[in-house]
Formats: C-alpha cells, sequence, structure tokens
C-alpha cells in the first residue's frame, strides 16, 4: 500500500520517489563487502512495513501491525541504523530510527513527524526530518542524539529531508515555504534552503517553487540537489546547486527529479527520474551527462545512488501496471538490474548504503 506523505503537495514527489540519499558510503574507497537498501513493503491493503535489505536479504524493522517506513540507512562498524516513522495506536506518525532493529523514538506522538535522513559519527547520532507544531504546520529540525534542534519556528511549513555532518558543522538542507499574500502560509512558494549550524541560507528566490533534498561536501565545496517548477509550463526540473549557484540537470520539455548524490573525487553522481511518456525513466547523471537505466513499458524509479570504486550503484523500483499496481524493489549494479522482492507486494526503496 504506498504511504501517506505528510510533507506538502509539491513536495510529494520528492519524498516518495526518495529524493534522499547522498552517498553515506565511503565513495573514494575501492571494495566494499555489502549493499544496504531500505524502504518499505506492504501486501494488499494491509500496513506497510519498515525493511531494510543487506545483500538482497529483508530484514523486518516493524511487524506490520501499524504502518511504518524506512527512508534512510547508515552502517558503523556492526551496527545497522534506520531511519523513519511508523503510526502509534491513536494513528499519529511518529518519527524514530531503529539501531540494529532496537526502535528509538524522536517524537511522543503528540503532532505527526517523519525522520527523513540519519548520520553516525562516532558516538554521536544525528537524524534530520520535520515535525508538526501547535500551529498544524510542519518545521524543520534535527535530533542529536534524541534531542530536537529546531532550524524553523513552525510558523510556514518546512522539512529537513538530509542531514550532513563535516568536522564540527551540522549541515541540513530542505525547504521553507514563503507564504504568498493570496496562498498563505500553506500554499506559499517553496523556497530550497539549507541550514549550516542553523543558520539558513537560501538556495531560490520564492519566485517558484524549488526544494532541496540531499546534499553533499566535499572539501569546501557544497553541494545540494533538488528540483525546480517550470514557470514556462509547470513540469519539474531536477537541478543541484555547487556552493548557491544553480544548474538544471533537464530542460522544461519534460518532469524531472533528483533522488540522490554522491561524489567520488572529482565526480559528482546524481540520481533521479524522468517523465516521459506516460512513464517513469530511472536516470542518473555523471557530470551532468545522462546515463539512462530502464526504458520499457513499466514504471521504474531511481532513489539513491551510492558509489565506490568503480561501481555505480542505484537503488529503486519499477510498478507493474494496472490492474496489479504492485511494485518491486531492485538496484541496478553498474546498469544490471537486481530484483529484490517479487509477487504481490508493494515494495519501495528509499536509500542505499554500502559497506
Amino acid at each position: 500500500m504506498k504511504k501517506k506523505i505528510i510533507l506538502p503537495v509539491f513536495l510529494i514527489c520528492t519524498i516518495f520517489f526518495a529524493c534522499k540519499k547522498s552517498a553515506d558510503s565511503p565513495a573514494g574507497n575501492t571494495g566494499y563487502t555489502d549493499i544496504y537498501i531500505v524502504g518499505f513493503e506492504g501486501i494488499g491493503t494491509g500496513p506497510d512495513k519498515a525493511v531494510y535489505w543487506k545483500n538482497g536479504t529483508k530484514i523486518n524493522l516493524t511487524d506490520g501491525t501499524r504502518n511504518a517506513n524506512g527512508y534512510d540507512i547508515f552502517v558503523q562498524g556492526n551496527d545497522v541504523y534506520v531511519a523513519g516513522d511508523e503510526e502509534n495506536a491513536s494513528r499519529t506518525i511518529v518519527a524514530k530510527y531503529w539501531k540494529n532493529g532496537v526502535p528509538v523514538n524522536l517524537t511522543n506522538g503528540v503532532y505527526y513527524a517523519s525522520a527523513l535522513s540519519i548520520k553516525v559519527i562516532g558516538n554521536d547520532v544525528y537524524v534530520a526530518g520535520a515535525e508538526q507544531t501547535s500551529l498544524a504546520f510542519y518545521a524543520a529540525k534535527y535530533w542529536k542524539n534524541g534531542v530536537p534542534v529546531s532550524l524553523t519556528n513552525g510558523v510556514r511549513e518546512a522539512a529537513a529531508s538530509h542531514i550532513e555532518i563535516s568536522g564540527n558543522d551540522v549541515y541540513a538542507c530542505g525547504y521553507e515555504y514563503n507564504p504568498t499574500t493570496m496562498g498563505g502560509p500553506i500554499r506559499g512558494i517553496t523556497v530550497a534552503k539549507y541550514w549550516k549550524n542553523g543558520i539558513p541560507v537560501s538556495l531560490s528566490d520564492g519566485t517558484k517553487d524549488e526544494d532541496a533534498c540531499s546534499m553533499a561536501i566535499s572539501g569546501n565545496d557544497i553541494y545540494v540537489i533538488g528540483q525546480a517548477k517550470s514557470s514556462l509550463n509547470g513540469h519539474i526540473v531536477a537541478k543541484y546547486w555547487k556552493n548557491g549557484i544553480g544548474f538544471n540537470l533537464t530542460d522544461t520539455s519534460l518532469s524531472s527529479l533528483t533522488t540522490g548524490i554522491a561524489i567520488s573525487g572529482s565526480d559528482v553522481f546524481i540520481s533521479g527520474n524522468l517523465y516521459a511518456n506516460g512513464k517513469y525513466q530511472p536516470v542518473y547523471w555523471k557530470n551532468g551527462n545522462r546515463v539512462n537505466l530502464e526504458n520499457d513499458n513499466l514504471d521504474n524509479y531511481a532513489s539513491g545512488i551510492a558509489i565506490n570504486g568503480n561501481d555505480v550503484i542505484v537503488a529503486g523500483e519499477f510498478g507493474e501496471p494496472y490492474p496489479s499496481n504492485n511494485s518491486t524493489t531492485k538496484y541496478w549494479k553498474n546498469g544490471a538490474a537486481t530484483n529484490l522482492t517479487i509477487g504481490n507486494t508493494t515494495a519501495i526503496a528509499f536509500s542505499v548504503f554500502l559497506k
């Protein structure tokens, strides 16, 4: 069953198609053993379970009693961390992470919340996401070892979709609404931005919807990926920013979006999707040059990317046409596809990690 998304309409594609992940893996290194992919799986109309796959073997994080998502995964030593959310008995969504399958609640369930990104540095666990406030809007925030740090005040809708740690600096990227006179706080314009140690940096000017969904730090360079709504025909255009300067990855002739970023040496890899001829097509860009992953009669989605040595790993899924409407989690390694699920399940991948 496809998940309800708590974030605003423009960003449904961003989160649902996993505009999530930079490479949490050691991108420049050669040699890795394990491929971790995280997401959710559901059967029929029953609740979805938060799950991850390690080398194709599925590990359930929840029992399927209530809807749950796994959005991001990070592995440190023998410890596996997953950020996500789960409904409670009152059907409120609780932000949480799992360490080796043991849940840690980040919110108390009074307001809806989601944990979308996770990093672990030494003994410190950083999680980025969003939590609803008493004003009914979502505020961008992150948690360090369970302690919340607000990035916005909840007066306008906002979310932090990704977190990065570089030295002593904490970066998060996402969006905040810039309300218009006619639209008000909810139906204003989304502004792409990132925060460095809580200080916001706007990447767009608020004249059209734009959002930032993932980022990577390489030396002194800050890369942020996202998408913008075209003012010409309303298509969504995949783009990235390098040190605040924006570059489109596609033109406005079709819709496209980004889902993940990985940097290896001087090469920048960005995963994403094109929408053409009524179908989604998974792709990635290497230094702006597009590589197609699938082009068949099914909807295929790329949801995250990781690089190690010469290997390019892209997580995603494909959907079967009506009336089955099932989806199968998969990944592509150097363009060759491997399915992770088979049958009458709905399975969605959100992130990939190499260890």
